[in-house]
């Protein structure tokens, strides 16, 4: 069986002789969250600054699967047409906050997985969670143009942590405003079936209306509070992923602990590692107007 490592060589090789002079294939580990690292290849032509990383791990899945050599090649060009940029990217941007204060959103990840990189990165605790600061840049076509805020670009800045997310807590939910739908109507639209099971009439799905890093919507200022009172109910907050999660109204014989099992197994099965933000369940009090962490050790 052909080795990952031998797999990168070949594409970049075979890549490398098919674009010729004046592109540089690379492949270089990318840290992502949870301390996950990927394999990622870029193509670099010419003088451009910005270009498109596609991640490797599915295509090597897909090459020991059966799938030719020569397909993925072609399948890679077309990702890399399709997101790369052609204009070069004035860099000069990152050094100036007032030019990027605008873009400054944040999102949560999970405090624990993510601890050896935190240092040099600020943050804010929430909950067994942390709050960590990007800068989200406008991109056609499919990926996402995001950069992670890191403890240099503050100095750099001449800024602190408490300027940093005031910025990021008033940007957040302006750029990504929630967007709260019933479960039902999500399965339906997911899987092309009907769900008017008993179980998916209770459960709403809290994301942004871009779905990218929506989990952060339960830390927007009293959104939890509003939905509270349109549901008339307590509820419980099961994490989806860093992207969106899933709220339970309380109800007669629908206990916390009922849930922690749950999660844990779709965070293991269904969730890409990178993507998992905790295997907590939470529980929103209307009365105290608090987010609680249930114990879910059980």
């Amino acid at each position: 069986m052909t080795s990952y490592q031998t797999f990168l060589q070949k594409l970049r090789g075979g890549l490398s002789r098919y674009l010729g002079e004046g592109y540089r294939v690379e492949i270089r580990e990318v840290r992502k969250n949870n301390g996950v690292v990927c394999s990622g290849l870029m193509i670099l032509c010419g003088d451009s600054n910005v270009f498109p990383t596609i991640y490797m791990e599915e295509l090597f899945q897909s090459y020991v699967d059966g799938v030719p050599l020569s397909h993925i090649m072609h399948n890679v060009l077309c990702l890399y047409e399709r997101c790369r940029i052609r204009e070069n990217f004035d860099t000069e941007i990152f050094r100036d906050f007032k030019r990027i204060r605008e873009r400054i959103a944040y999102r949560l990840v999970g405090y624990e997985k993510n601890r050896e990189q935190l240092p040099e990165i600020p943050h804010m605790r929430y909950l067994d969670m942390a709050l960590v600061c990007y800068i989200s840049f406008p991109m056609e076509g499919p990926g996402s143009a995001a950069a992670l805020v890191r403890q240099d670009m503050c100095r750099l800045w001449g800024i602190g942590e408490e300027e940093l997310f005031a910025c990021a807590g008033e940007n957040t939910p302006r750029l990504f405003p929630a967007c709260i739908r019933d479960m039902r109507q999500v399965l339906k639209k997911r899987t092309e079936s009907s769900y008017e099971k008993e179980e998916s009439a209770y459960m709403y799905l809290l994301t942004n209306k871009k779905g990218q890093y929506g989990a952060v919507c339960m830390v927007y200022p009293q959104l939890l509070q509003k939905v509270a009172q349109r549901l008339e109910h307590n509820f419980f907050i099961l994490p989806g992923s860093v992207h969106e999660t899933i709220l339970v109204p309380e109800r007669r014989g629908v206990k916390g602990s009922d849930f922690g099992a749950i999660v844990r197994e779709i965070n293991r099965t269904q969730v890409d590692p990178e993507e998992v933000l905790t295997d907590s369940v939470y529980y929103y009090d209307r009365k105290k107007e608090k987010i609680l962490i249930l114990d879910n050790s059980c």
